[in-house]
């Protein structure tokens, strides 16, 4: 297991065993706004571990595809509908 600290893990590298932070967001059609959020977390300070799990509910802006093309290290899950 991963201790603290000792991960350095940039975009694109899959989540640690152990976070510092875990960001969970719930989306529907505000890929605009998402996107600016996202690329402002590939930049978080080195050394603090984090993962982001995004929570799709059916959205038809095409945020799923755009977010697996553009941030692939973003946990997707997706719904088929808005619950």
């Amino acid at each position: 297991m991963a201790s603290r600290g000792d991960d350095q893990r940039g975009a694109g590298s899959p989540a640690p065993l152990e976070v510092d932070i875990s960001l969970c967001m719930v989306t529907l059609n505000c890929w605009a706004v998402l996107e600016d959020c996202l690329e402002s977390l590939e930049s978080v300070e080195p050394g603090v571990s984090h993962e982001v799990i995004l929570v799709d509910n059916a959205s038809s802006d095409g945020t799923p595809e755009l977010l697996r093309r553009r941030f692939p290290w973003v946990r997707l899950v997706e719904n088929r509908r808005n619950v």
